[in-house]
């Protein structure tokens, strides 16, 4: 286990994964000069409670406490703003070093936010600590071996209980998370998604999309235990189940096609769930006739969609600029490893 010390910093105790904390009134010069010691680093695991002297351990749910995702997932009667926290996840980038401008730019573009990344060993005890030893989530995410599969599962396990904002290693942030909201909308809006595709005018769908208008999973916004979290970790734990019967296959030697991730945990499925979510909320058939040609954020109950060139700028496709604009809050670079085999 290697451990790192950051001079003149106040941890984040309770959560000792792969962090860095609100740097806030520190230089942010420092901040960059400790991620680039960071990713010099291939696989890393700080215990941060280790390195404080404090020796309690890490509270980790009892068996089977919360096999029931109703009563783990529960929501308030309010939800709370969308926390002050960045989460990035490390299974399929073995090099960090040639990805540190991207993760740079989420910490000095937020100051005033806690920066988590999670690599295996500290996913696993993430779900440990959250869903239980011996839950049906915990079961499926420890079973599961697929790293694309499991790095999808794991952005909604996060952003359930959590919150926050998940963005893949391979984007930039454009702006600060601050400004992503509207000050005079932030006491509505509890979740931020956007298009990754827009059919447009166009008569046929361009392949590998499986709606109209499709949702992106690389980067998302939301407030802890939103009710559409809870839903997708639910359809998605089930999909993967299905997923292993129809192949006759284990969780643990699942090996799926590109479709099969797009259908099961990629953005197919994410898609699916939020449209089913919007529709049942709302009383009002939501498709995606409501969000094509959009321009303009949309909010249909607590969730804002963001437009084409909000999260999916520079692509050849969806009415996409092909650079930044003013709508651009982030930019995803494609340097992931994602399909199957590539």
């Amino acid at each position: 286990m290697l451990t790192t010390s950051f001079p003149n910093v106040n941890y984040q105790r309770r959560h000792p994964y792969v962090s860095m904390p609100r740097y806030g009134r520190y230089n942010r010069l420092a901040a960059a000069a400790t991620l680039l010691t960071l990713t010099a680093i291939t696989s890393y695991y700080f215990s941060i409670s280790a390195q404080h002297g404090d020796k309690r351990s890490v509270p980790i749910k009892e068996v089977g406490l919360h096999d029931d995702l109703d009563a783990l997932l529960s929501s308030p009667a309010r939800l709370r703003p969308i926390p002050k926290k960045i989460w990035q996840i490390n299974y399929t980038h073995p090099k960090l070093v040639d990805l540190q401008e991207y993760m740079w730019s989420w910490i000095l573009q937020n100051p005033r936010h806690g920066y988590t990344l999670l690599n295996k060993e500290a996913a696993e005890l993430f779900v440990l600590t959250h869903y239980g030893i011996d839950s049906r989530v915990t079961r499926t995410f420890m079973d599961l071996h697929n790293t694309i599969l499991r790095s999808d599962y794991l952005r909604y396990l996060v952003l359930a209980v959590e919150g926050g904002v998940y963005s893949d290693l391979d984007t930039s942030a454009i702006k600060p998370v601050e400004r992503w909201v509207p000050r005079s909308l932030k006491h509505r809006v509890r979740a931020v998604i956007g298009l990754e595709y827009d059919i447009l005018d166009s008569e046929t769908m361009l392949p590998r999309f499986l709606f109209e208008v499709q949702f992106c999973q690389w980067t998302l916004a939301f407030s802890p235990r939103h009710p559409l979290m809870k839903q997708v970790v639910q359809k998605v734990t089930s999909a993967l189940h299905q997923l292993a019967e129809e192949k006759n296959s284990t969780l643990k030697d699942l090996v799926p096609f590109n479709d099969d991730v797009l259908k099961t945990t990629g953005p197919a499925k994410w898609s699916e769930v939020v449209y089913e979510y919007l529709t049942r909320t709302t009383r009002t058939e939501i498709s995606w006739k409501n969000f094509t040609g959009m321009e303009q954020p949309v909010i249909v109950a607590d969730v804002m969609v963001v437009p084409i060139n909000a999260f999916a700028v520079g692509i050849s496709h969806s009415g996409s600029s092909e650079s930044n604009t003013e709508d651009t809050l982030a930019r995803h670079h494609f340097q992931g490893s994602w399909r199957v085999g590539g």
